[in-house]
């Protein structure tokens, strides 16, 4: 599944903002 990646994406757009 990609939904690994997914989260990640998340987590890290997070800690930009």
């Amino acid at each position: 599944m990609d939904v690994a990646p997914a989260a990640v994406s998340v987590a890290a757009s997070a800690q930009y903002k």
